[in-house]
């Protein structure tokens, strides 16, 4: 049996338990702030830097010239030569003869090559009986490529200007005036024809 003179006094206990909360709070929070941790995010700026670098080349350079902004090296002076094709870009009017008119280019879209001799007959699509012009000389067209020859008129006294156009060729099969034609992108003209020139700037 327990003696009653031992016990404590519940004021004594209810500060025991107190003082125990607080040493269990004040360890929380220790516990927190310890475990805690800070994330820090650095963005960079971005600047563009210019730099020269100058240096000086020589042959058989030594360690001792190394130092001094030099590199060991051999400078080699030689002439380039070369040469290319352009277009002139200059027009100029070119007197007509032999009834001349201007030029058209004849096209083949077929699979096999074509040949079209001089006198060859050029019609409107919408009107195939009436001949416009005939080349003035004869052409072999390759398969897929374009060729560009004189035409001349087939009636001069009652020749009128011919802006740009599709012609036809009535000569050819019917499969083959939709793959074999010509067109001119000049107008055809009776006062000549015009011709390519080359200018100073294409010089």
């Amino acid at each position: 049996m327990n003696n009653p003179s031992h016990l404590l006094p519940k004021s004594y206990r209810k500060l025991g338990f107190g003082f125990a909360g607080l040493a269990v709070f004040i360890f929380v929070v220790i516990l927190f702030l310890t475990s805690s941790k800070a994330t820090i995010i650095i963005n960079p700026g971005q600047e563009q830097i210019s730099q020269d670098l100058a240096f000086t080349v020589k042959e058989n350079a030594t360690e001792q010239d190394l130092t001094q902004d030099m590199v060991n090296g051999r400078i080699i002076s030689f002439e380039l030569e070369g040469n290319n094709v352009i277009s002139s870009t200059g027009k100029t009017k070119q007197e007509a003869s032999g009834n001349v008119v201007g030029q058209v280019t004849i096209f083949n879209t077929a699979a096999k090559s074509q040949t079209l001799i001089a006198t060859t007959r050029l019609a409107a699509p919408e009107d195939p009986k009436t001949v416009l012009v005939r080349l003035k000389s004869t052409v072999v067209i390759e398969p897929g490529k374009q060729a560009t020859v004189d035409v001349y008129a087939e009636n001069p006294a009652g020749f009128k200007e011919i802006k740009a156009m599709k012609f036809i060729i009535p000569g050819l099969a019917l499969t083959l005036q939709e793959k074999i034609y010509a067109k001119n992108t000049e107008a055809l003209s009776l006062g000549g024809k015009t011709v390519q020139a080359i200018l100073e700037a294409d010089l």
